[in-house]
């Protein structure tokens, strides 16, 4: 028997191993211990115990717990769309994807016919009068997306669709207004509604409704609108009346022949403010009235233009 190096009786009759207080780092009554790897660990060994295993368990094996918590996973079960704006946001992903978004079309305007507008047509140009509809592109964020448009028109005044277009490449479309009223009546005013929708030929074929929806309205006029038969000799835009006034005001002008004409208000920065009168009329005397009630004071312009004419005239809303 002998006194080991920590101090025990070892060896001999004594029962005692020598030196088995030690730990595998020499230390006498230390912690230190072989993991399962066959290495010393824990105590003072600097060494944290089964740190060689990879997920799996493996001694110095590769495998590793992956951003979604998974060993020797690839991140796909917790990789989504992390963009709120995207149709396809996952709330509950980690990982954002690189091109997994899907979005839809962006939002676009209405254009032409504006909204409101009266469209006056008579016996001579029905069968040939096209209405040209226009609107703004609409853009996808997804680059390979294609996006095409639904026209829908309806007739407000019977209460039904007169056009719905589907599956449309392009951002116009000029419709016959025989297209829209089959049998005109004499002085009968329809009102219609249109809307445009895109939609992309994703997947997912993700839509997006315009910003507004626009009305517009169709008037069969016979020779004169006003009762009289007396044809102008020239073309006029006489002053508005009462001027200044508010918030109605009375623009009085005349067709020495049939044409298309805009009449239509501007600022003083030339800024369109309201289209009082667009489309075709026949030769005659006319009175547009312009309702200001939601135009702040100031002085505008009153605009008429035509294939031959052109006039101004400048009114005062004073409130």
């Amino acid at each position: 028997a002998f006194i080991d190096d920590c101090d025990i009786c070892s060896g001999g009759n004594s029962d005692h191993e020598g030196n088995s207080d030690q730990d595998c780092v020499g230390e006498c009554f230390g912690l230190a211990f072989i993991d399962d790897c066959d290495i010393c660990s824990g105590g003072n060994s600097d060494h944290e115990g089964n740190s060689d295993q990879d997920c799996f368990g493996e001694c110095f094996g590769s495998a590793i717990i992956d951003e979604c918590g998974e060993c020797a996973g690839d991140d796909s079960s917790c990789t989504g769309c992390m963009d709120e704006i995207a149709e396809n946001y996952d709330q509950e992903a980690i990982v954002d994807c690189s091109d997994c978004c899907a979005y839809a079309p962006e939002s676009f305007e209405l254009l032409n016919p504006t909204n409101n507008i009266e469209i006056s047509f008579d016996e001579i140009n029905y069968p040939n009068l096209f209405i040209p509809f226009s609107w703004e592109e609409s853009y996808d964020q997804n680059d390979e997306d294609q996006i095409l448009y639904n026209l829908i028109i309806t007739d407000l005044t019977n209460n039904q669709v007169v056009l719905d277009l589907e599956e449309y490449a392009q951002e116009s479309l000029d419709v016959p207004i025989s297209f829209l009223i089959e049998n005109p009546v004499l002085d009968e005013q329809i009102l219609f509604e249109w809307v445009v929708i895109a939609t992309d030929n994703s997947e997912g074929l993700y839509s997006t409704i315009c910003n507004n929806i626009f009305n517009f309205s169709l008037i069969y006029e016979g020779i004169n609108s006003n009762g009289d038969n007396q044809i102008p000799e020239k073309y006029t835009l006489n002053n508005a009346y009462p001027n200044p006034f508010n918030p109605i005001t009375n623009i009085e002008y005349a067709l020495p022949e049939s044409d298309y004409i805009n009449l239509a208000v501007y600022d003083i920065n030339g800024k369109l403010i309201e289209t009082l009168v667009k489309g075709n009329k026949l030769a005659g005397y006319y009175t547009a009235v312009w309702n200001a009630s939601n135009i702040p004071s100031g002085n505008y312009f009153i605009r008429i233009t035509s294939s031959k004419y052109n006039a101004t005239k400048r009114v005062s809303l004073v409130k």
